[in-house]
């Protein structure tokens, strides 16, 4: 996607350890993006708002970046999937493939 990362369902046992509801978040999966690695996003990260949108699955999180352009900024709440720590992670549209 725009952002370099690739999400999936929170399975039932990632959902009790991190005590999320059902509809509560992504995990992450894949990091392609240097910015993203840059700014500590990894697999088993979880993605619960991006901008004032709660992500409860794939399609929400799909639909939330859909409008997003090139130089385009995204806020997204992320709960690290190992601390616990929740925070927010701005990410930009790269303008070429970077």
């Amino acid at each position: 996607g725009p952002l370099g990362l690739s999400v999936e369902p929170l399975n039932s046992a990632q959902r009790k350890a991190l005590e999320l509801m059902q509809g509560e978040g992504v995990v992450i999966n894949r990091v392609d993006s240097r910015q993203a690695l840059q700014a500590g996003l990894k697999p088993g990260d979880v993605i619960l708002m991006v901008g004032q949108k709660r992500i409860g699955d794939v399609s929400a999180f799909h639909s939330a970046i859909a409008h997003l352009k090139k130089g385009d900024t995204a806020m997204l709440l992320v709960r690290d999937g190992r601390s616990d720590r929740t925070g927010f992670v701005t990410l930009t549209v790269p303008s070429r493939g970077d």
